[in-house]
């Protein structure tokens, strides 16, 4: 009996806490590449990226469809590795503008290298 209420006490906190519990256990993948600017072709320093492949989550917490976060360093470059589903789009937020990407297919090897997304600089909202 106090297996059970110490796992449902667990369960509980991490919920609440908004700690996601996964359902699926697909590949691991990595991702990488570089955000540059659609104008001048420059980096984009300390972008965000997220990337969501509609993980199957237990429990009320959300990550908004979010099922990883990678960010881009001061050249613009980033480097992810997560488990994702085959399908995966990017979301690429920086000071006030995102952009949407959709990831080509992953080869084999679960890993896709040298991306480069071209960010537009024009304002279109939060995400």
């Amino acid at each position: 009996m106090k297996a059970v209420v110490s796992l449902s006490l667990i369960m509980a906190m991490l919920l609440g806490s908004g700690c996601m519990i996964y359902t699926d256990r697909p590949a691991h993948r990595t991702i990488s590449g570089e955000v540059v600017s659609e104008a001048d072709g420059q980096a984009v320093p300390f972008a965000v990226l997220w990337f969501y492949s509609e993980r199957r989550h237990l429990g009320m917490a959300t990550n908004h469809g979010i099922d990883a976060t990678a960010y881009a360093d001061k050249d613009g470059k980033f480097t992810l590795r997560a488990r994702l589903n085959e399908k995966v789009t990017a979301l690429v937020y920086k000071e006030g503008r995102y952009q949407s990407y959709q990831l080509p297919p992953f080869p084999e090897s679960n890993m896709i290298d040298g991306i480069i997304w071209s960010f537009k600089a024009a304002d279109n909202g939060q995400p």
